[in-house]
């Protein structure tokens, strides 16, 4: 499990994670999110919360949640968003890497569409997931 904790968002990375799309399993990963967030990281979520839900079955999960404006109460809100099966694209320096992948140039930077996940490739690359992976498909070069 991977946070970035941002002003206004914290995003998990849930790598290799598996989700059947009903109710239970995505509830039981939301409360595991939240656990960890609050018991290894300190982060108490309070008001309320846009929740984007990325499933990528090569990646694993991406659990986005954006802070919406604050309201005086003591109950969280949450207004969940499930996005299955999204493309996921890698930022990385050098594609020479990572042969045989398709291989996208946009605003001079490079990104990569794989098909298996490499551990080097988590470690070295920033995940794109949102809706920037369909602009870079249509606005950039595939090498």
């Amino acid at each position: 499990m991977k946070i970035d904790y941002y002003q206004d968002r914290i995003i998990v990375y849930l790598i290799n994670k598996k989700v059947q799309l009903n109710i239970n399993s995505i509830k039981e990963i939301l409360i595991d999110v939240f656990n960890v967030l609050k018991n290894y990281y300190n982060i108490k979520l309070e008001n309320s919360y846009h929740i984007n839900f990325y499933i990528n079955y090569y990646y694993g999960i991406i659990v986005e949640l954006i802070k919406l404006d604050e309201v005086d109460n003591d109950i969280i809100n949450i207004k969940l968003n499930i996005l299955d099966d999204k493309l996921f694209l890698y930022e990385v320096d050098d594609p020479l890497d990572f042969l045989g992948n398709e291989i996208y140039y946009y605003d001079n930077k490079y990104y990569l569409n794989v098909k298996n996940v490499d551990i080097r490739l988590l470690e070295e690359s920033k995940v794109i997931f949102d809706d920037n992976v369909y602009k870079i498909l249509g606005r950039g070069v595939k090498i």
